[in-house]
């Protein structure tokens, strides 16, 4: 398990889940950071047998800048090889909107109220 002020990754493996919580406001350095850690972190297990779950209930909202590299990081996400990809919206509606046209590209994205809606 990696930790950050800005992101946690959490490996359950009787579930087979692979979760990334995002907290805060975010930067293009918080973004590397995490792609960084993500890739140490996926190298440990064998993602083909993890779904992902992107849990971005508190993430807080971001400049404009970021809404690229938020779509980066999906693509990023579907490209690892994981058999699922699952996102919790921000709590922030503001946060949920700017995500959602981000993601708009993503029509595989599985949306979820909680990460414990799948655990």
């Amino acid at each position: 398990m990696q930790n950050n002020e800005k992101f946690e990754f959490l490996v359950n493996e009787s579930k087979k889940t692979f979760t990334i919580l995002l907290k805060g406001f975010w930067s293009p350095e918080t973004v590397d950071a995490l792609i960084k850690n993500y890739h140490v972190e996926t190298k440990k297990i064998k993602v083909s047998n993890y779904s992902i779950i992107v849990d971005a209930n508190g993430l807080k909202t971001s400049k404009m800048d970021m809404t690229p590299l938020m779509g980066k990081c999906m693509q990023m996400y579907f490209d690892t090889g994981f058999n699922q990809v699952f996102l919790v919206e921000p709590e922030s509606p503001t946060s949920a909107i700017q995500m959602k046209s981000a993601l708009k590209a993503f029509p595989k994205l599985k949306y979820l109220k909680s990460v414990n809606s799948i655990l």
